[in-house]
């Protein structure tokens, strides 16, 4: 990522999903970290299925590895409250699904 000052990088799609959410959902470490640092404003943001962008990265990793262990690790120590939002419209949380 290299857009300056003047990137945008709190914008969302129709699925409420900003570019965190695609980055933590994929694994990819340097954006991640470069997206808590210059937009940590997105860390809670939930799309329209209630998931934040930690809650991507805990479901990517544990589908499929695809998700690096690093950025659950970044992303639990970016943002404290993250455990206890709520992740899907069933109420669970993060910790819920740790626990599974």
């Amino acid at each position: 990522l290299s857009g300056g000052k003047d990137m945008k990088l709190d914008i969302f799609n129709e699925d409420g999903r900003t570019p965190l959410h695609y980055a933590a959902s994929v694994g990819t470490y340097k954006c991640v970290l470069y997206l808590c640092k210059n937009a940590p404003s997105v860390m809670n943001v939930v799309d329209k299925d209630t998931n934040t962008p930690l809650a991507l990265a805990l479901h990517a990793h544990r589908v499929s590895k695809g998700s690096s262990i690093d950025v659950l690790h970044l992303m639990t120590t970016s943002s404290k409250d993250q455990f206890s939002k709520p992740r899907k419209k069933d109420g669970m949380t993060l910790l819920h699904c740790l626990a599974q």
